[in-house]
């Protein structure tokens, strides 16, 4: 049997918290800006635009793309939105602290399709959808390590994380067919011959593309390469991964996709 751990993440309800007096919540804008808005208290709500060059510096994330609390399209209106617009859409439902374990499936089967496109796949690591599916993905080893599922427990965590690493294994093939083929017509071929195994190619995303990491335990050192975030009382750290660091995760992730992840306790 598995412990009395409580989880940080609900897997069978959404999260339904109103907005807190003071909150400040962040979402990007389709200009790629980022609209903060402060909530005072009902009714008062400032809101300010902060210019958010993604071409400039994809790989700098300055908010937590994650358990947001903002107004997001319904799921079941996404599909009659402009194919241009649903991959926004999509990542919101995922970065959403209001939807359901169901809709975040659903967001993530989408976006596995329009990851194939490895332009697409830049635009979510450029909104920062690793905090979200690394956040998914980090909480379930963490309470598996612990073990905080009972055997019975586990069909419903294992896949939601199993799908949130198949995303990240379809941005990782992205990642690198776009950044580290470009105009290299041999290491080119080597990816499409799928030379390069895929682990490496999670690996190289992981450490390239900087993310705020779900922090499950004591917080790391503070230096000048560490920034602490926090949503609500969790504690997000965006630190670059070094390569070693990146290689492990990206194991566990690619164990979680191809479903040969050991789930007995």
């Amino acid at each position: 049997g598995g412990s009395s751990i409580s989880s940080p993440y609900n897997y069978n309800n959404a999260h339904t918290r109103p907005f807190n007096e003071g909150h400040v919540v962040v979402s990007r804008n389709t200009d790629n800006s980022v609209m903060e808005q402060h909530h005072f208290g009902p009714g008062v709500v400032s809101q300010m635009h902060h210019g958010f060059d993604v071409a400039e510096e994809s790989s700098i994330i300055e908010m937590v793309a994650c358990l947001k609390k903002v107004w997001i399209t319904p799921v079941s209106q996404i599909y009659s939105l402009e194919p241009s617009h649903q991959p926004r859409a999509w990542f919101e439902v995922i970065a959403s602290a209001l939807t359901s374990v169901e809709d975040k499936n659903e967001a993530m089967e989408e976006i596995l399709i329009f990851a194939k496109d490895k332009l697409h796949a830049k635009l979510f690591l450029q909104m920062g959808i690793l905090d979200s599916l690394m956040y998914i993905i980090n909480n379930f080893l963490h309470l598996y390590s612990v073990n905080a599922f009972d055997t019975f427990e586990m069909a419903t965590p294992l896949a939601h994380a199993k799908l949130a690493a198949t995303c990240c294994q379809a941005l990782g093939k992205g990642h690198c067919a776009l950044f580290h083929t470009d105009g290299d017509l041999e290491l080119m071929s080597l990816y499409n011959r799928a030379t390069v195994p895929i682990e490496r190619q999670i690996a190289q995303m992981l450490h390239e593309v900087l993310f705020h990491r779900f922090v499950t335990g004591p917080l790391p050192p503070i230096n000048e390469e560490t920034l602490v975030r926090y949503v609500d009382d969790k504690a997000f750290v965006l630190a670059k991964l070094t390569l070693l660091e990146s290689e492990e995760l990206a194991r566990s992730v690619k164990s979680l996709a191809d479903g040969t992840f050991h789930c007995t306790t």
